[in-house]
Order: structure tokens, then C-alpha cells, then sequence
């Protein structure tokens, strides 16, 4: 392993399940027109903010690298250290510099060829992302996930839907500097905690489901009704 990468953390890879990791079973879905309803087979993984090619970021984010080239290495592998060929990452924006070279650079290094983006401030011209070769581009995304709601975005949510029955929010945006996790929202981009590495599914329930709903005082207007914890 390179020594340049910081901290890697035990591999979150298991045995190959009985069906193949690329196939997923569709379910009846709820009433919830914008969301996945699908239960997956493969893993499922969460990152942000990796900003690559931005030499800055290494001094105002204090990350452990001399050089943009090492940092982008650095962040590089340790994405293909937890995510598989037959994985599914969601990453939720600053992927890297204006000059970064997006296929050459970041997807084709990526063992991981199933990549959702949620655009982040820095992710501009949109449709320079959307030709690389995402598998699906935009500014906001719902999942369900093992009976659970999942809110994505770039930008932190104080309230978000479906906040009063469970669901968790996932963003980036903030490098760690608010209060993570909040309520059952976490901060998934690679600064937060010095990780430099993405979250698994797996590690944000262990995460957030134990906190009890509308531990913050935040004025959601779900706290008057009756919470149903899922």
C-alpha cells in the first residue's frame, strides 16, 4: 500500500454473496415518486469533497500531502481500497478543480465504474460532468435503502424529507466544520475525521441509526407529530 495515503482503516470487502453483486431485485414502491426503492446486492458507498488537482485545498484543509499529485493519488487509492468493481459509490460533489480532467483523471482510475454525482458548488459547467460518464448526474437524489430513506445532496439540510419517519441525510459541502452527525444527517465528505476515505452503507447505520429523531432542537414541524422510528 502507498505510503502516502494518511490512513486506511480495516477493508470493508466480504465474501461474494450467492447472487451475482451487479444484480438488484426491484420491490413494489411506496408512494414516493422521487425515490429508489431497490435493495441492493452489491455495496453501496458515500464520499464528497475530494476536491482533486486543487493544490490549495491540502493547506486550507491541513491534508498530509506536499503536492496536488500525491494528494490525488493519496485519495485515489483510498477509494479503490473499500469500493469494487461491483460497487456502487455516490459521490456528493467538489469532485475536483475547474482543469481536472474527469475521465482521465478520476473515473477511468476508479475501479468502481457505477458513480452517481450529486453536483457540488465547484462541480461547473453541469454538462462537463454529465459527459464524462456518470451513470447519473444532478443536484439532488432519494433512495430507500434496507426500508430506509436516504436524502442526498451537496449542501447540509437542517430539516429534509421524510426527517419525522427515520430517514437519514447524506451531504457534504461543509469539510467537517458543523456539528457531525446532526440529528440523523452525517457529513460523508473525506475531510471529516481525517478519514480520506468514503463511507460504507454499513458504517452510516451504525452511524445514525442509534440516534434517537430530533435529537437537535430545530424546529422541524414533524416534532409535533407523532415520530416513527423505522
Amino acid at each position: 500500500m502507498d505510503s502516502r495515503l494518511p490512513h486506511m482503516g480495516g477493508s470493508s470487502k466480504e465474501g461474494s454473496a450467492t447472487r451475482s453483486r451487479n444484480e438488484s431485485i426491484e420491490v413494489s414502491p411506496r408512494p414516493l415518486p422521487t425515490s429508489e426503492r431497490i435493495i441492493y446486492l452489491n455495496k453501496i458507498f458515500f464520499t464528497a469533497d475530494t476536491h482533486l488537482g486543487h493544490h490549495n485545498i491540502i493547506k486550507y484543509m491541513d491534508r498530509p500531502w506536499k503536492n496536488s499529485e500525491e494528494m490525488d493519488e493519496g485519495i485515489l487509492e483510498g477509494i479503490n481500497s473499500k469500493v469494487g468493481k461491483g460497487d456502487t459509490l455516490y459521490h456528493l460533489g467538489d469532485v475536483g478543480w475547474s482543469s481536472l480532467r474527469l475521465k482521465e483523471s478520476f473515473l477511468d482510475k476508479l475501479k468502481c465504474k457505477n458513480i452517481h454525482l450529486i453536483l457540488g458548488n465547484h462541480d461547473k459547467p453541469s454538462k462537463k460532468f454529465k459527459a464524462a460518464g456518470f451513470q447519473w448526474v444532478g443536484e439532488y437524489k432519494e433512495l430507500h435503502l434496507d426500508e430506509i430513506k436516504v436524502i442526498l445532496s451537496h449542501y447540509p439540510f437542517r430539516s429534509w424529507n421524510w426527517k419525522g419517519h427515520g430517514s437519514i441525510h447524506l451531504h457534504g459541502h461543509c469539510h467537517g466544520s458543523l456539528p457531525t452527525p446532526y440529528d440523523r444527517s452525517l457529513d460523508v465528505g473525506v475531510d471529516v475525521g481525517r478519514r480520506y476515505l468514503p463511507y460504507s452503507w454499513e458504517e452510516i447505520k451504525e452511524l445514525l441509526l442509534p440516534i434517537p429523531l430530533f435529537q437537535s432542537e430545530d424546529g422541524d414541524h414533524h416534532k409535533k407529530e407523532k415520530a416513527i422510528r423505522i
